[in-house]
């Protein structure tokens, strides 16, 4: 295989049928960087790279217009961005996975020093409402940062909500019926036979 020294070429360097074993050292464009691996009439467009890893050699910036994929994994040092919309991302750092859109922190997962490990909807604090719906796209479930509170709902109709003075139910309260009565101690509202118990703690 022939080979090419350390040398800057004023001219093209064409192989017809070959390839270009950096040992060491680093393949650069010219000076004004206008081409990538290439010329002006014929970008490189296609082929691969292998074996890019810090004993062989790097690339500091790739530019892809197509799409890229990568047999294997992708390591990167903490951010994953939206092209254009940089502030909508993927945010890694140790032991935590944050996902933003448009600078706002929606979810966070975290491995910190104990368990359980928590999972924060809204870790910022912003003006987030946290929805779960069921497969008819209803309402199962909201927050509303605004008012406070908690909703249940079955079908998309709401059945339940906190408040400051405590839970707001609307429609029907089912109670199951038991064959023990509640003790003082214990509290709650039990229905048994024909009787419904409360106790108080």
């Amino acid at each position: 295989m022939a080979k090419t020294k350390s040398k800057q070429l004023a001219n093209i360097l064409t192989f017809t049928t070959a390839s270009i074993d950096v040992v060491s050292g680093s393949l650069i464009p010219d000076a004004a960087n206008l081409y990538n691996i290439g010329s002006s009439t014929l970008p490189y467009k296609s082929g691969s790279f292998q074996h890019l890893a810090s004993d062989s050699g790097s690339f500091q910036n790739i530019l892809t217009t197509q799409n890229a994929v990568v047999d294997g994994d992708l390591v990167v040092t903490q951010h994953i961005k939206h092209k254009g919309d940089t502030n909508t991302l993927i945010n890694f750092t140790e032991n935590r996975v944050r996902l933003d859109a448009g600078g706002v922190n929606f979810l966070s997962l975290e491995k910190d020093a104990s368990t359980p490990y928590p999972l924060t909807v809204n870790n910022g604090g912003n003006r987030i409402n946290f929805r779960v719906v069921d497969r008819n796209s209803n309402l199962l479930l909201k927050t509303d940062s605004e008012a406070f509170n908690v909703k249940l709902y079955h079908a998309g109709n709401e059945k339940l909500q906190t408040n400051t003075a405590g839970v707001e139910v609307t429609g029907s309260v089912l109670l199951q019926e038991q064959t023990t009565t509640p003790t003082a101690q214990e509290g709650g509202l039990m229905y048994s036979g024909s009787n419904f118990y409360l106790g108080f703690d």
